[in-house]
């Protein structure tokens, strides 16, 4: 099981979904698109569905979701990301 699992080991995503929301506040903006690369060794990569030019800019909040095919929820830790304006365009 996954709960016995320690930091750095590799988890098989075998029947796992995967979900990633971007948050500011309670606030949507964007849900990245999870692409499983390497089930056995648990890689998955995340995507923006669309293009960061529409982010809200300031600290944004996520964490990623993992679903077992048990219907069992985890998800990481929430994270962080400084959005801030482009200025070369």
């Amino acid at each position: 099981l996954w709960k016995d699992r320690v930091a750095g080991e590799k988890y098989p995503l075998d029947g796992v979904t995967i979900r990633c929301q971007i948050r500011k506040g309670s606030e949507l903006v964007d849900e990245l698109v999870a692409t499983v690369k390497d089930a056995a060794a648990g890689e998955f990569e995340l995507r923006c569905s669309g293009s960061t030019d529409t982010w809200k800019t300031g600290v944004l909040s996520a964490d990623i979701e993992f679903t077992l095919d048990t219907g069992q929820k985890l998800s990481t830790q929430t994270f962080y990301i400084n959005c801030v304006k482009d200025e070369t365009r």
